[in-house]
């Protein structure tokens, strides 16, 4: 019997030494899949990155191109439109009054711009009539139809320009669609009833907008002063001084 047990031992040894290679088989066959994923990953990203840096670039060339065009913003600059429905559905006006002035009476100057030129224009009188408090209240009183001449079919918007202490020595300007600014001095135009424009004024740049501004008081100008400034197409600011007139 001693014999049988030794064959018996002798063929267990072989296959206790193969267990081991079949064991690292299916390993290794799992490891290379997951070498393939990460590779196969890498490459989705650099793609995916390669996408949105054309459409980045591209992005960037059509918005340049769209604001070199008239009435951009990016790549080009502000350009003053007329005033008007871009669909064509509604009719829009701008409505304009001027500061107070005293000639003869209390008076402004109100004007109303549709489709780039001046639907009407009125000298409006005001009345004082006392109340209870007894700071009183101004009332509506006549006006007087007035016309502006002078004007192409191109105005932006109305504004108010000067320099000087009191509304007396501002004027009512008109910004047209080219940049330019042509003007009438209220105080004469309502005096006159004569709303004959002049200019263009002398300013150096493309005007976009006017701004009424208040200059602190000095040593040389304790009482301070009323002025204006021209807000131009590159966003520079430059104040009114009576050499622009003509």
């Amino acid at each position: 019997m001693q014999p049988e047990n030794n064959l018996n031992t002798q063929a267990l040894e072989p296959t206790q030494e193969f267990a081991p290679v079949q064991t690292e088989q299916p390993a290794q066959a799992a490891q290379a899949p997951a070498g393939q994923k990460q590779k196969m990953g890498n490459l989705i990203v650099m793609i995916v990155l390669a996408v949105l840096a054309v459409a980045g670039v591209t992005f960037g060339i059509v918005m340049m191109l769209n604001g070199g065009k008239s009435g951009g913003t990016l790549g080009g600059s502000f350009t003053n439109p007329v005033v008007e429905d871009p669909t064509g559905t509604n009719t829009w006006s701008e409505y304009y009054e001027s500061s107070r002035l005293y000639v003869d009476g209390t008076k402004t100057v109100e004007m109303i711009v549709k489709n780039g030129e001046v639907d009407s224009c009125q000298i409006q009188g005001l009345v004082e009539v006392p109340t209870e408090d007894g700071k009183g209240t101004m009332t509506e009183g006549a006006t007087t139809e007035c016309v502006v001449s002078g004007l192409t079919k191109d105005i932006y918007k109305i504004v108010e320009f000067g320099q000087g202490i009191s509304p007396e020595d501002f004027n009512l300007g008109f910004i047209m669609t080219d940049g330019t600014v042509y003007y009438v001095n209220t105080m004469n135009a309502i005096e006159n009833n004569n709303f004959a424009v002049r200019g263009p004024l002398s300013v150096s740049g493309y005007v976009v907008d006017s701004l009424k501004i208040d200059i602190a008081p000095t040593e040389e100008n304790p009482g301070g002063a009323l002025s204006s400034v021209f807000v131009l197409q590159d966003g520079s600011l430059v104040e009114f001084n009576s050499s622009m007139l003509k």
